[in-house]
Parts: C-alpha cells; sequence; structure tokens
C-alpha cells in the first residue's frame, strides 16, 4: 500500500536531502536514496500576500529527470547527487 498525497509531501519534508531552485522562484525539495533510479520531490511556491509555502507539485520522478535540468542546486547534504 501506497503512501497517502500528505504522507508523501510529509515524508519529503522530514527527509529531503537537496533543494533546487525551481522555476518562477520555487523550491523543489529532493529525497536521493539508494537505489538512486527514482527521487521523491516536491515543488513548493511562496504566497507572498500570505506568507506559506504552497505545494505545487508531489511526485516520484526518474532520478535522471532531476539532475538533468538547469535548475541550481541550492543546497544539499551526503548521499545526494551533486
Amino acid at each position: 500500500m501506497g503512501l497517502t498525497p500528505m504522507a508523501f509531501v510529509k515524508t519529503v519534508v522530514d527527509n529531503f536531502n537537496t533543494i533546487y531552485q525551481g522555476s518562477n522562484g520555487s523550491l523543489v525539495l529532493c529525497v536521493y536514496d539508494v537505489p538512486l533510479s527514482m527521487v521523491a520531490a516536491v515543488t513548493l511556491e511562496y504566497e507572498k500576500e500570505k506568507h506559506y509555502w504552497l505545494v505545487r507539485t508531489a511526485e516520484p520522478v526518474k532520478a535522471s529527470q532531476i539532475r538533468n535540468h538547469p535548475e541550481k542546486i541550492l543546497w544539499t547534504k551526503e548521499p545526494a547527487l551533486k
């Protein structure tokens, strides 16, 4: 049985080890783990008027999709990919 969407987001927020700069000021939190074929990713966008981060996407993606994006790594903690 898989995780609920809320449990997936909580798992990523609790365990992320890389933050990428996303598009339009968004942040992408990623959990890299072994095996490195898949990555758990959550994209956050800041709501200026409401002063909070909104979850835009939350999904497992192929690690190659994340590594091949031009987004800038803002923060990483081993064993994250660089």
